[in-house]
């Protein structure tokens, strides 16, 4: 979703607390957290401040990814967004 609103050109997106480090691995997206509705809406009116701002860290930070590490961050991901995956061979 982050990497899809950064396409969409958002400069922020709110998420909830658990998920803001993974949506700020988008670069240039600033991602600010709230855990319910009713806290989002008072953030946005001013009434309480944001519990987090997070953005993404810098390339210099960021461990390049290797070919078996691609399929790691894959499953990562899947594990932690409840998705599934299927993995097909090269038969080749």
């Amino acid at each position: 979703m982050a990497e899809l609103a950064f396409r969409l050109e958002a400069t922020a997106l709110v998420v909830p607390p658990g998920n803001a480090d993974e949506a700020a691995m988008i670069q240039g997206l600033t991602v600010r957290t709230a855990p319910d509705l009713r806290q989002l809406v008072e953030q946005l009116n001013g009434n309480r401040p944001f519990l987090r701002v997070c953005r993404s860290r810098p390339e210099s930070q960021q461990a390049p990814i290797d070919a078996s590490g691609q399929a790691r961050h894959a499953l990562v991901l899947a594990a932690a967004g409840g998705h599934h995956l299927l993995q097909l061979e090269n038969t080749v």
